[in-house]
Parts: structure tokens; sequence; C-alpha cells
């Protein structure tokens, strides 16, 4: 499949359940410890302060909170109808000063920013693992952040070294 047959699809798909994307994290045990538990790790390993761009962020879950605890975050995703459901939500959680932009993008093309910019890189979902795993492979994809600092999506970039879920208490290195 061309990637812009799958980009088209994936549009198509997350446009139809911004609402779901929205509630997924709270619809039950299981996913409320998913959220507990991938938030304890970033407020591990994301430094303790700076400009976090949230790549893939639908409709600002993460983004919300990291702005909450006194980040400064850019959303960025591919889907417009999550992105206009993060304006609200973020709004109505009252952090819109600490989230400095909101981007119709893709993850596979970060050169809107410059080498540097974040201190840290989020690109958490499934869907977004395809995507982080090419623009990992580009060069100059991933040098918007800043030298030192954490990647974190499901497999974790810091530095050079990649982890899982599963194997992240035993090789993770910021």
């Amino acid at each position: 499949m061309k990637d812009e047959e799958t980009s088209r699809m994936v549009k198509e798909w997350f446009a139809q359940t911004v609402d779901h994307e929205w509630r997924r994290l709270r619809q039950d045990a299981y996913h409320q410890l998913e959220f507990a538990l991938t938030m304890h790790c970033l407020t591990k390993y994301l430094p303790e302060k700076g400009l976090i761009l949230d790549a893939g962020g639908g409709p600002g879950r993460y983004t919300i909170e990291l702005a909450k605890q006194g980040y400064e975050v850019i959303l960025l995703d591919l889907v417009p109808e999550m992105l206009k459901a993060a304006e609200r939500k973020i709004r109505r959680a009252g952090v819109k000063k600490k989230v400095k932009q909101i981007i119709e993008g893709s993850i596979d093309d970060l050169s809107m920013f410059g080498d540097e910019t974040f201190d840290a890189v989020l690109c958490l979902g499934g869907p977004s693992v395809p995507h982080t795993q090419r623009a990992t492979e580009k060069k100059g994809s991933w040098g918007t952040h800043k030298s030192g600092k954490a990647k974190c999506s499901n497999i974790c970039i810091s530095d050079e070294s990649a982890w899982t879920a599963q194997n992240a208490s035993n090789q993770v290195s910021t």
C-alpha cells in the first residue's frame, strides 16, 4: 500500500473516531491504567521543564496533561477533526497559554521545525509507530530535538537507543 493511500485511510478513520479517541483513555480500568502508566513514564523520563512536541497527539489528551504539569507543548496531528477537538479541549482545560501551537502535519516530515527546537518529542500510539520508525531513518526528521533529551514513543528513542514498554525499565538511557 502506498504512503498516500495509507495517510488517506488513517485520516478518514480518525476523522470518524474523534470522540472515541478522546474517551478511550478513560473508558475502562485497562485504558485508565494505560494512561496512568504512560504519564508515570513521561514524568520519570522527561526533562523537568521545556518544550514538548506531541507528534500524532490527536485530540490532545497528553498535550493537556503535560501543559497542566507546566510544560510548553506543540500538538501536531494529521487529522484536522482531531485538531479542532483538541482546540476545544485545550480551551476548556485552561491550558491554552501553555499550548504554543496546534499544527496539522505528519510526523514523517518535521522539517517545519528547526534543529534542537524541542526538549522532548512524543509519539504515542499504534498508528504512529511505523511512521516513527521511518522518521528516525530519515536524516533530520528527528533533528528537532535538543541534544541529550528524551524522545518518547511506543518505541522510545533516547539518543540512539530504543526501548519498548516490555524492556523499558532495563534499557532506558536519557
